[in-house]
């Protein structure tokens, strides 16, 4: 409807003053563009989907380079808070305290090589 609002709007404003020359292409391009995204699949793919899909391919690079220890970008990006908070080193102490021993090692690898069925 918007589409051809907007032809319609174009063709009544344009066609009192000027040629046939001048308002037939704009009508005829949002015409054709308004058919095309309300009609129009590629592979399944709705048309305006898929010309927003092309943009994407051609805008991001097709290297990407992985640096270890990179930052994640979400995490970075919804940031909310600007507070920074010391780790806490007692809970990391306690981390690093807590070990299997070899019996809970041999009882993880056998209901790992059973898949959880005891026999």
């Amino acid at each position: 409807m918007l589409g051809g609002g907007l032809a319609y709007t174009i063709y009544i404003t344009l066609a009192k003053t000027y040629f046939i020359e001048v308002w037939l292409p704009p009508v005829i391009l949002i015409v054709a563009l308004t058919l095309a995204i309300a009609f129009i699949k590629v592979n399944g793919i709705p048309f305006l989907k898929f010309v927003t899909l092309i943009l994407e391919f051609h805008l991001t690079p097709r290297k990407r380079k992985w640096v270890q220890g990179g930052a994640d970008p979400l995490h970075s990006a919804f940031q909310f808070s600007t507070k920074t908070t010391k780790p806490d080193k007692k809970s990391d102490k306690k981390k690093a305290q807590i070990k299997p021993t070899i019996d809970q090692l041999d009882e993880i690898t056998k209901i790992l090589d059973t898949h959880g069925m005891n026999n």
